[in-house]
């Protein structure tokens, strides 16, 4: 039976480039070729807008927030004082939430599916209660929480520990309140299950698995070789690889001259701030003390060496022999 049906995405489902967006394309196709989907996703970064019209393809209708990571992160700090996970305010951006209500109503949505914990907050509370949720929350990510809060140490594992806790308590709510809580993987709703008994029985899993049709071995495609015979095969692999050896060589040479390059300049560098008058070092860093005047001396020439241009490396100066020091009394100056 077609309905209408409600898709939540915590990151644009296209292109199917990565982990996160393999999953959620594919489950988007599925569910739109027996249903009429409405995708609600956010975009970070900029360059996936012009995947747009892609999706629009797919869904009956989409509407896409662009989610600015510097300022989300800024947002989330809220959740210190509600007390939440500081995911939930991350996420949470009401031009999204008003767009959910208005097409729940106006699209006479009957099924909703969230894609991620983070997204099961735009339907969450008794006012959804007569919709049928499915939650894909893929990983345990309170989980993920807990180990970093495990390899860190200071503020980190405490700001952490405390992510793990409170979401943790999130993804617990959404499993007792929502229809069906899926994982990827049977190890993954195992471990939901020891953390969460009480939903066992609604807590399922899918595994990921292979596009048959997209790896099919009787497909043909281009050769990938700019350079091909008359059977469509690449060129024998002696020239292939003599070329690369070429290659190969030429870039050791290159390489080699470069390091010449940068020692000398490294040198020069060097020999231009030893030899500076004694004063001058001194009113350039006047903090700096006769113990520790060597470091800041190769601490400086190392600065130049990384900072200043090839074209901009000045002559050698010429070699001055050290004057031998004369004393005067009981006063030896150099």
């Amino acid at each position: 039976m077609r309905c209408n049906l409600l898709m939540l995405v915590h990151r644009i489902p296209y292109p199917p480039n990565k982990g996160d967006k393999i999953r959620s394309y594919h489950l988007l196709r599925h569910l739109a070729a027996q249903h009429a989907v409405h995708l609600g996703a956010f975009v970070d970064d900029p360059q996936d807008w012009e995947h747009r019209a892609a999706l629009q393809g797919l869904c009956a209708s989409l509407e896409l927030v662009a989610l600015r990571p510097l300022a989300r992160r800024v947002r989330s700090l809220w959740g210190f004082a509600t007390g939440e996970a500081l995911s939930l305010p991350y996420y949470r951006v009401p031009e999204l939430q008003r767009w959910v209500d208005e097409t729940i109503l106006r699209q006479r949505i009957t099924h909703v599916v969230v894609f991620s914990s983070t997204m099961a907050q735009y339907v969450q509370g008794s006012r959804y209660a007569g919709l049928r949720r499915v939650a894909d929350l893929c990983d345990v990510d309170s989980d993920k929480w807990r180990q970093y809060a495990e390899g860190h140490r200071g503020p980190a594992r405490w700001i952490y520990a405390r992510e793990a806790n409170r979401l943790l308590a999130f993804e617990r709510a959404i499993a007792r309140e929502f229809d069906a809580t899926l994982f990827v993987t049977q190890a993954e709703a195992d471990l939901f299950r020891s953390l969460a008994p009480e939903p066992a029985p609604r807590i399922g899993h899918f595994d990921n698995g292979v596009d048959t049709e997209y790896f099919d071995p009787q497909i043909g495609f281009a050769s990938p070789y700019s350079k091909a015979d008359a059977t469509g095969l690449a060129q024998p692999a002696v020239s292939r690889h003599r070329g690369e050896r070429q290659g190969s060589r030429g870039r050791r040479r290159r390489f080699r001259r470069l390091r010449r390059r940068r020692h000398a300049r490294c040198r020069r560098a060097a020999a231009l701030l030893l030899q500076a008058p004694r004063a001058r070092l001194l009113r350039v860093a006047p903090c700096v003390t006769q113990r520790n005047q060597y470091v800041f001396h190769i601490s400086l020439s190392l600065c130049v060496c990384v900072w200043t241009p090839l074209r901009a490396v000045p002559p050698a100066p010429p070699r001055c022999r050290r004057r031998p020091a004369r004393s005067v009394g009981v006063v030896t100056v150099t």
